[in-house]
């Protein structure tokens, strides 16, 4: 198993289309972030990055879970193209070491890629208009560890997709639909009755779940000047982070156990 993981690391940092993709997505939310935020008020002057966070967390970290899903669907779904599990199993390889030896990998690489195509454009951002202060790093930084669980969940649900369609194109078309669920909350998916439950449990849906910390509830108030003053609650209540570690944990089992179970039963051609 440990040769397969080597193999699948190696072609993650090899393979041509995961870096074209991985530029794509960080160009894309950088240039959102200076497009939109290029001036704040009258006076001229350019928000800081901890200022933009409450208002563009949500759709950035929409776009970073698409690299979660195209690392799933291509890298593992490769093999399938060439028929790499089918001469393994055909060598005398044990169906969950070729399984097992895909799977982890992607629970690694996945959530890393999309953690980081949430927080570099911030970096990138940052380091040209300056951080600020206006949100405490601490809870920035546990919204972040948080959110590495429902994308473990993620990348457990495109692996599971992956077996069952064992052609990486079906399954990138079918993962696709998980991180526009996201973005469906973020421009106001709560008409639709399956995502305005959703987005009252959080953990029931992993997509959700993970945009849901990027939610920053702000307060704001005038002076006689109207000059605007906000007010952020970056903190997370104990029971969201609790129901997000169980449900992730437990559907991660679930979906591994399912696609595994088809793998191991299919008679592949």
């Amino acid at each position: 198993m440990l040769d397969i993981m080597r193999s699948q690391f190696r072609t993650m940092t090899r393979k041509t289309m995961v870096h074209i993709l991985g530029v794509l997505l960080l160009a894309a939310s950088t240039i959102m972030l200076f497009m939109n935020n290029a001036v704040s008020d009258d006076t001229g002057s350019v928000p800081t990055a901890t200022e933009i966070i409450p208002e563009t967390a949500t759709l950035i970290m929409s776009l970073a879970m698409f690299g979660t899903t195209f690392v799933a669907s291509i890298i593992a779904g490769d093999d399938f193209l060439d028929k790499t599990i089918n001469n393994e199993l055909i060598a005398g390889r044990r169906r969950y070491t070729s399984y097992f030896g895909r799977a982890i990998p992607v629970m690694i690489a996945g959530p890393l890629i999309s953690i980081a195509l949430c927080t570099l454009p911030y970096v990138i951002y940052g380091a040209v208009n300056g951080f600020g202060d206006t949100l405490p790093v601490g809870n920035l930084i546990l919204r972040v560890a948080v959110g590495i669980f429902p994308l473990i969940r993620l990348s457990a649900f495109c692996v599971m997709v992956l077996f069952l369609f064992r052609n990486p194109i079906g399954a990138v078309m079918s993962n696709m639909a998980m991180p526009m669920m996201g973005m469906a909350v973020v421009v106001g998916g709560s008409s639709f009755p399956f995502l305005k439950a959703a987005s009252e449990k959080l953990w029931l849906v992993s997509p959700i779940n993970f945009v849901s910390l990027g939610k920053i509830e702000s307060w704001y108030t005038y002076d006689l000047e109207l000059e605007t003053y906000y007010t952020y609650s970056t903190a997370i209540p104990a029971s969201d982070i609790v129901l997000t570690i169980i449900s992730s944990v437990v559907m991660t089992a679930v979906y591994l156990i399912i696609g595994y179970h088809y793998f191991h039963v299919d008679d592949l051609e």
